[in-house]
């Protein structure tokens, strides 16, 4: 299983504004925003990718992260296309293997 531990540390709220994009969806269609984003209440400060056995386990890494008081680490389980019903698979269609050659 593989989960994403995400980062929301205290204070992050007064840090710079964030330059990075914000992807929305509406109607079928990508509408793209370039930041910085003066608004954000609660950011991302990091992330970490780890697999493990269980949920539990991933839980017990992110108990251990070294973080100031009043910070939060966001435990959620990361999904592999194989994992959903054929169902699912079969309307991404070739969508994984198109991401998996523009990684390259």
């Amino acid at each position: 299983m593989r989960f994403m531990m995400l980062m929301i540390p205290e204070g992050y709220e007064t840090a710079q504004p964030d330059d990075g994009a914000r992807i929305s969806f509406a109607g079928g269609k990508a509408k793209i925003a370039h930041g910085p984003f003066r608004e954000t209440k609660e950011a991302l400060g990091g992330y970490w990718m780890i697999r493990v056995k269980s949920k539990d386990e991933a839980i017990s890494w992110a108990s251990r992260v070294p973080v100031n008081d009043g910070s939060i680490v966001e435990v959620r389980q990361v999904f592999e296309m194989e994992e959903f019903p054929e169902d699912v698979r079969a309307a991404a269609g070739d969508f994984p293997e198109r991401m998996k050659e523009a990684q390259r």
